[in-house]
């Protein structure tokens, strides 16, 4: 599930033998536009030592919800990378570019970006060296997420929705953000007619970003010739309702 600070699996099989525990926080970073500067704290709360590199990412969404990840050096981390002893903590500090008109010089506070800014910081826990692990112990590494917002006061998200078919005929929701700042949402209930047709709930919380949009499968009945069509859209964010329009 796609959260405020999203903790991943690596590439091997859970055990707790060698599971470790890392913590992040906070769990977001909202930064006003005058700053450039946050810092996090990273903490081990395991009883064995933990390295882990922190790596700064631009981060643009998918149509399908999946998270586009550029290391390009705009936010920028130090340390970059750290080892903590067991229940040890290490400030993290990071640095964003300064706003910038047209990529060139420095704005002031009256010509603030049009639409918030977005970045994530990923913490990847790195393997112990080799043979510091006991036999037949297999390792769990973390990955841990942390999106990183700016923008200037006034900035707010409106979330528009559509129905559509996909491009090989499948039906699908679509909520779009044609705002100038993130919505964060927790879950989609869709209302439809005819009545009979059971109302759908999409559980999986997300991120849409400003400008984004995320296209959500629909069961087959809603596809013609059955023709069930949406009638509302309700959206659940961590401050209560969003409002949510058709698309004109």
């Amino acid at each position: 599930m796609i959260a405020a600070c999203l903790a991943l699996s690596g590439a091997f099989p859970v055990a707790p033998a060698g599971a470790s525990s890392l913590r992040v926080t906070p769990i977001r970073v909202t930064m006003p536009l005058d700053r450039r500067f946050c810092s996090l704290t990273l903490a081990n709360d395991g009883d064995t030592p933990v390295s882990v590199q922190i790596r700064g990412y631009d981060w643009d969404r998918s149509e399908d919800g999946e998270d586009i990840l550029t290391e390009s050096g705009a936010i920028r981390v130090n340390p970059g990378i750290v080892t903590l002893p067991a229940h040890g903590a290490q400030l993290i500090r990071c640095a964003v570019p300064e706003p910038t008109w047209s990529g060139t010089k420095a704005l002031p506070m009256e010509k603030a970006p049009p639409v918030e800014q977005a970045w994530r910081l990923v913490f990847d826990e790195l393997p112990p060296p080799a043979g510091l692990t006991p036999g037949g112990t297999i390792l769990t590494l973390l990955r841990i997420s942390v999106p990183v917002f700016r923008g200037a006061p006034g900035l707010a998200p409106h979330v528009i929705w559509s129905q559509r078919n996909t491009a090989d005929g499948a039906p699908a929701l679509v909520l779009e953000n044609t705002g100038t700042a993130h919505a964060q949402i927790r879950s989609v209930n869709i209302t439809t007619d005819p009545a009979a047709a059971a109302p759908q709930a999409y559980e999986q919380g997300f991120y849409l970003l400003p400008k984004g949009r995320l296209v959500i499968p629909l069961p087959a009945g809603f596809a013609a010739p059955h023709s069930a069509r949406i009638t509302g859209v309700t959206v659940q964010s961590p401050e209560g309702p969003l409002t949510v329009v058709p698309a004109r």
